[in-house]
């Protein structure tokens, strides 16, 4: 979950503000979280890579890299092993895009509906992935050029709100993901400053209650 050590600070402090509210957590796909704001099932969602959609408001944004095992090889004359999650996947999608643009055959050799199973077929060896860098298990490598591979971009980080969510505690949880967001990414910056000089969430509104699915895309 790119966005997973965000949350304990942000829904403690909430709940410090507003201990009668009901909190719903639900982490679940970018596309996903896209779609229930769209459909207004949710408040409030922190989604990757869809800055085109009428609720988003972007926050910042994050490199995309190619991440594998630090053992991990691709074999001479044929096709690159690609781990990804399901095709809604942006990471997957942006995978593919370039490697096709750029004449690189590849195979799927590793699906997996949840990140612990890309994690365990990355560091099984069994091929390589894309996403951001954020919250990688040891013994995982990552890099915009990985193996030579072409380089994938960044993606927007947005912060999505339905037309109908109002309210000041809302407003109070939308504000608390806005820093809290803005505090990761400036960190990245920082970070990636720092290696090129060495180189050369949502929630619904309901009777009084708030369901806050405060995600952390996992794709």
């Amino acid at each position: 979950m790119d966005f997973a050590s965000i949350l304990p600070s942000v829904l403690s402090h909430f709940a410090s503000l507003y201990p009668q509210m009901q909190v719903e957590l639900r982490i679940e796909g970018n596309a996903a979280l896209a779609e229930a704001i769209e459909r207004s099932q949710i408040d409030l969602a922190v989604v990757i890579g869809h800055e085109e959609r009428a609720a988003a408001r972007t926050v910042g944004e994050l490199d995309v890299v190619w991440i594998a095992s630090s053992s991990f090889t691709p074999s001479p004359g044929q096709p690159l092993p690609l781990a990804a999650l399901g095709p809604q996947c942006i990471f997957r999608r942006r995978a593919i895009q370039h490697l096709e643009g750029a004449n690189i055959p590849y195979r799927i050799a590793a699906n997996s509906p949840s990140l612990d199973g890309l994690w365990a077929a990355l560091l099984g060896g069994l091929g390589i992935t894309s996403r951001t860098a954020l919250n990688l298990p040891e013994s995982l490598v990552s890099s915009r050029s990985l193996h030579n591979l072409p380089a994938l971009g960044r993606l927007s980080v947005t912060l999505d709100r339905h037309s109908n969510s109002s309210g000041v505690a809302t407003d109070r949880m939308a504000s608390l993901l806005t820093g809290a967001l803005g505090a990761v990414l400036r960190l990245q910056t920082k970070a990636k400053a720092r290696r090129n000089v060495g180189n050369s969430i949502g929630g619904q509104l309901a009777g009084g209650k708030i369901k806050h699915k405060l995600s952390s895309p996992v794709c």
